[in-house]
């Protein structure tokens, strides 16, 4: 008897473990994308706001956001023809839906083909003339100047009545400028193709260039004034960089710099953590200084946060100790001295902060040096500046 009620146990537990496992695996939450929507988003508001274009306007009957109990998401969209598509999307995405609604609202209304409205695209153009027909495919529009015009829909922002319309700049694209900060790298890689010309202080000129979605390398020079050829610094360096997850970003590589007869090796591996606009970047570099080998190894300390649609504030932070061998003379007589020399160790913290000011080719740096474990700190600190050019 005891026996059987112990199976019984058994089972009830078992089957309680699946009831509630099967509920919280499919537990979900409907969730607001913006105010102006609420949580289901009508076939009205998709055209308001040329929200999901991968569907027909007259198909469409609406759509929802849904979080589960692991913090993913899913778009669930309903057609006309009871057809239900579920859709597997992050948060990125999400907010990207959420700034179209909070920016831009088209007041294009429906078969009217005689005022002239002004068709904003992704790539910051603007078309004027009148629509012929709107569809979730493309915009045909007969513009005075260009004549008739087939815009797909995707690459439309906003449209909007040419006689009321208030200039409006187009939705924040991603940070172009994310794969460094003042100089140190972040390890969110550039696609190929794309590089980028640096100058510092106007003395130090590089270049960097992705060879592959992964892959950069660079190098670069000074020009210090009155100085030889053979007495200025050069550089060359690399720097492959992969996306883990969604928010995290690990990749590493090497940077020799040399000067006359004297060379600097560091080989790094970093990993950032966050979106273009918005990271951290933890760093831990090992090398040498001419043929001797690092006692201790470098750390890096870097962030960016975008805060307007043309500016970011950043940091970046160099950690690491110092040797060197100090000598010390002491007199005994006036024809005598006495020199001892001591090795001294010392940790130092480089820090430099500042403002990026950028459009998506060209970014200033304006911040400010300082080393925070220096007898001689001031503030603000050395200022700094550089210039970008991407290509």
């Amino acid at each position: 008897m005891r026996k059987i009620n112990k199976n019984i146990l058994v089972i009830l537990i078992v089957l309680q473990s699946i009831i509630f496992f099967s509920t919280n695996a499919f537990a979900q939450t409907a969730i607001v994308v913006h105010k102006n929507v609420g949580v289901f988003i009508d076939s009205l508001e998709n055209f308001k706001y040329l929200l999901f274009t991968d569907y027909s306007f007259d198909d469409f009957k609406g759509a929802q956001v849904f979080k589960y109990f692991d913090d993913s998401y899913k778009l669930r969209v309903y057609l006309t023809n009871d057809r239900i598509i579920n859709i597997d999307i992050n948060e990125e995405y999400i907010k990207q839906i959420s700034d179209k609604i909070r920016y831009f609202e088209n007041n294009y209304v429906k078969q009217d083909t005689l005022i002239q409205y002004s068709v904003f695209l992704n790539d910051g153009s603007i078309i004027i003339g009148m629509i012929r027909s709107f569809t979730n495919d493309k915009i045909e529009l007969l513009s005075e100047n260009i004549g008739s015009v087939n815009i797909v829909t995707k690459n439309v922002v906003q449209v909007y009545n040419s006689e009321s319309i208030e200039i409006k700049s187009t939705i924040p694209g991603e940070n172009p400028h994310s794969s460094r900060y003042f100089y140190a790298p972040s390890a969110i890689p550039m696609e190929k193709g794309e590089g980028y010309f640096q100058d510092i202080y106007l003395l130090f000129v590089s270049a960097n260039y992705a060879v592959s979605n992964h892959t950069t390398i660079g190098g670069g020079f000074s020009i210090m004034p009155g100085m030889a050829i053979k007495e200025q610094a050069f550089f060359v360096n690399v720097k492959a960089a992969w996306q883990i997850t969604e928010k995290f970003y690990l990749g590493g590589g090497g940077l020799v710099f040399g000067i006359e007869n004297s060379s600097i090796g560091l080989g790094y591996a970093i990993g950032t953590y966050g979106s273009k606009d918005h990271n951290a970047t933890l760093g831990i570099g090992y090398g040498y200084f001419d043929d001797e080998m690092m006692q201790t190894p470098v750390f890096t300390l870097c962030g960016m946060t975008r805060v307007s649609k043309r500016i970011s504030l950043m940091t970046e932070n160099w950690l690491g100790k110092v040797t060197y061998d100090d000598e010390n003379c002491y007199e005994i007589s006036p024809e005598n001295y006495f020199c001892e020399t001591n090795e001294v160790t010392e940790f130092h913290w480089l820090c430099c902060y500042g403002l990026r000011f950028f459009s998506d080719k060209i970014s200033v740096d304006l911040g400010f040096i300082n080393v925070l474990t220096s007898e001689e700190l001031f503030f603000p600190g050395i200022p700094y500046i550089d210039f970008v050019i991407r290509f």
